[in-house]
């Protein structure tokens, strides 16, 4: 059993990226870009242009 917090699919993506050559610090923060987008997509709400 892994870690709480990450599901078992998302862990084995991470791992494949890094055994097919991506740096972890490069993964790391592809993740981390990913996770900030999503995370702010649906609290975004454009100003109406008058």
């Amino acid at each position: 059993m892994g870690r709480r917090g990450y599901p078992a699919e998302f862990r084995r993506k991470v791992l494949d990226l890094v055994q097919a050559g991506r740096s972890v610090a490069d993964v790391a923060r592809e993740i981390r870009d990913r996770l900030v987008a999503f995370t702010a997509t649906p609290f975004h709400t454009p100003t109406p242009k008058r």
